[in-house]
């Protein structure tokens, strides 16, 4: 015999709680054309499903936005690709091996890759936690990261942020001027934006654009979406 159910509890007098939160106006980025900005899947035949995904400029909030040049672009590469999930046939070796550490992948690998460029910038923070300089460049040293959250910054203020929401290993590379995507090469180039390529080993797009302009925007824009973090009690100041 099942139990009666139980009333919902009384609410709890006295005034509710309700956290900061940004105007609608200061999250939303501009988009002049929304319904050109979609992800194309086309059913083929042997079963075949090909994407064709658009690249996605973002402008800054400064008045009036609609003149403003794009300060952060997604896919401007068209870099951005994934490997479909598949079944696992006889034959197929999926385990990855490093350092006597084996990852057996039981869902076959799931890389997604995808280029953001950030215009109008001098260079990058954020990303490691090795001690080196603020100013991220184009290095084959490994930085090991805890927070997926770069940050760009100009002469002219500028100042934008990138989110990928994502707890997969991830390998980010910090292109720099003059790179160019079709040969893989960096040139001599007075451009004054800087590219990166992102790769993760499985999870989803699930991307966060900040568009500044100051570095307080960012900061906080970033607080309201990840909430801010708790300041340590007092009784633990000075605690050894």
């Amino acid at each position: 015999m099942e139990d009666p159910p139980r009333p919902s509890p009384p609410p709890i007098p006295g005034p509710r709680c309700r956290p900061p939160r940004l105007p609608l106006q200061e999250t939303l980025a501009p988009a002049p054309h929304p319904r050109r900005w979609r992800l194309l899947l086309r059913r083929l035949p042997l079963r075949r499903v090909r994407y064709s995904p658009l690249p996605r400029s973002f402008r800054g909030l400064r008045p009036p936005p609609v003149h403003q040049p794009p300060v952060l672009s997604l896919n401007s590469h068209r870099l951005f690709d994934y490997e479909p999930l598949r079944k696992k046939e006889e034959g197929d070796d999926w385990e990855e091996r490093f350092r006597g550490h084996t990852d057996t992948r039981p869902h076959d690998p799931q890389p997604i890759t995808l280029d953001v460029s950030f215009f109008g910038s001098e260079f990058v923070t954020g990303i490691p936690e090795h001690a080196t300089s603020l100013a991220l460049s184009e290095s084959s040293f490994s930085l090991y990261g805890s927070i997926p959250l770069m940050i760009s910054h100009g002469k002219a203020g500028n100042n934008v942020g990138f989110f990928w929401l994502n707890a997969a290993e991830m390998q980010i590379y910090v292109l720099g001027k003059g790179w160019d995507s079709e040969t893989g090469l960096l040139l001599p180039s007075e451009q004054d934006w800087v590219d990166t390529l992102w790769m993760a080993e499985a999870g989803i797009v699930d991307a966060f654009f900040f568009v500044g302009p100051g570095p307080k925007d960012v900061v906080r824009q970033y607080a309201s979406v990840t909430g801010k973090p708790s300041m340590p009690p007092s009784f633990s100041t000075a605690y050894h």
